[in-house]
């Protein structure tokens, strides 16, 4: 993303806006291929570092975009990282990786219950 704003979506899909001085973060990113996440988690460490955030986890899903987050094997750490406060927020490279916890809830819903953000880094994706 060329600004260092949040990805901004209509507003039923609005996720918090990213703090001034970003806070501690988790950098998530999924795919559905096996392999090296090097160039993916380097462009969202760029990015957070750009926004001055500090990086409390990595975490890397393998899984298809349809699975939503609460299906995907890494979603209990990003729960527990949120909701016990060692992360305020999560970049990512595109909403679609992200768009729904379950059929039921989604992700803006999620963190907004929880006082956190979402920083999507490639809109356009």
């Amino acid at each position: 993303m060329t600004t260092h704003a949040p990805h901004r979506r209509p507003p039923a899909q609005r996720a918090s806006p990213l703090p001034i001085g970003g806070g501690p973060v988790i950098l998530y990113a999924r795919t559905a291929r096996p392999g090296r996440p090097d160039v993916l988690l380097g462009r969202l460490r760029r990015y957070a570092a750009r926004q001055r955030c500090e990086v409390t986890a990595e975490i890397i899903d393998h899984a298809p975009p349809a699975i939503p987050m609460a299906h995907r094997r890494q979603w209990p750490r990003i729960d527990r990282l949120i909701t016990h406060g060692s992360a305020r927020g999560i970049v990512t490279p595109a909403w679609t990786d992200v768009r729904y916890v379950d059929r039921f809830l989604t992700l803006d819903a999620w963190l907004d219950d929880r006082r956190a953000f979402l920083a999507v880094t490639e809109p356009e994706r």
